[in-house]
């Protein structure tokens, strides 16, 4: 039975006026061998931050050097207006080897999360540097729950090896939000010449929107490698059903229910080679690959009668294309005692 405790305390003053900010991380660990196939590890991380808002700064007249005219010390929102932030999570994962070969994992997953910004956004100044202020607040959890049962496990076909993964994956996401993420005005400012705790305003504690968006997520997946020529040449293959997406919006009284969109189907081509050079000191791979994604599941968020985005209002679509293709080179090593490599190169259209 071993167990570690990794904790941290951060305080942050910034070289701007007022903002400063300090972060508290707690995350315990216990790894319990309960037999020697049966190994059992369990995790806990608590997180919690405060921070002054700080907006930065706004060019006086639209343009980069228009900041020359401005101190990098220039605050513009007010101290009392701080981004709260807490997060717990907690996971646990069972594995039993069931002999050299085959292995079951079992890792279950939980986290809540409240987040509560509330900041204050300047607007462009005019050409006297007045300039108005607006303000947002609101307060937001958020629920993730994931659970996965893994199979792995190698067997041979005559000199082809093969790495066999088979799993099961659950997962649910819930969330809510109050109102008052739209802005609203507060009062006007001189960029030049700004003041500080004039105007006070209250602290956002505004009533819960009467829904929770929730999504739902499972799947069956199969991934067999098969290695060929002592293992030079590795093909992967694999199968995953596309799971049901379940986006309902739960009220308080009914429940509107989206109904569940169709089967999202990925395919991925990749190639690659290694080598080493420098009498295998340095390793290098070069991979070339493309991703794509149809019938993508998403949302977009529409203006309400004024203009302004009204994240109440939404849109669905169920017919998108997601493509990536790219190269990918990386090369690492130590040349000697005194001198090591890292070197990587990406490039995605």
């Amino acid at each position: 039975l071993r167990y570690r405790l990794n904790s941290t305390f951060e305080y942050e003053e910034s070289f701007r006026d007022y903002v400063k900010s300090n972060n508290i991380l707690v995350a315990p660990t216990i790894a319990w061998d309960i037999k020697k196939n049966l190994l059992f590890n369990f995790e806990y991380v608590y997180k919690n931050s405060t921070a002054i808002d700080d907006p930065g700064l706004i060019s006086p007249n639209g343009k980069v050097k228009g900041l020359d005219n401005l101190p990098s010390n220039l605050y513009l929102s007010e101290p009392d207006h701080k981004y709260l932030f807490e997060d717990q999570s907690v996971s646990a994962t069972l594995t039993y080897l069931l002999n050299n070969n085959w292995r079951f994992r079992s890792v279950n997953f939980y986290a809540y999360t409240e987040n509560r910004p509330w900041g204050i956004w300047p607007y462009y100044p005019d050409e006297n540097g007045d300039m108005e202020r607006y303000e947002y607040g609101y307060k937001q959890w958020l629920s993730n729950l994931s659970n996965s049962i893994e199979l792995t496990g190698i067997f041979y076909t005559g000199p082809v090896k093969h790495n066999i993964l088979f799993g099961v994956d659950y997962q649910s996401n819930v969330s809510r939000y109050t109102e008052g993420s739209e802005l609203v005005y507060l009062d006007s400012m001189n960029i030049y010449n700004p003041v500080v705790g004039v105007t006070i305003s209250q602290e956002p504690n505004l009533p819960y929107l009467n829904f929770k968006p929730l999504i739902l997520r499972n799947g069956v997946y199969l991934q067999n490698q098969s290695l060929f020529l002592n293992e030079k040449l590795h093909v992967l293959s694999s199968l995953q059903p596309a799971p049901p997406i379940i986006p309902p919006d739960l009220f308080a009284n009914n429940a509107n229910e989206i109904p569940t969109p169709p089967p999202t189907y990925s395919t991925q081509i990749e190639f690659g080679a290694k080598t080493s050079f420098l009498n295998e000191k340095i390793g290098a791979s070069l991979s070339l690959f493309q991703i794509d994604n149809r019938d993508v599941y998403g949302y977009y968020y529409l203006p309400d009668s004024t203009g302004s985005i009204n994240y109440d209002i939404y849109n669905i679509y169920v017919d998108g294309h997601h493509r990536s293709r790219g190269i990918e080179i990386d090369a690492d090593g130590r040349i000697n005692k005194w001198l090591s490599l890292t070197a990587g190169f990406g490039y995605t259209l």
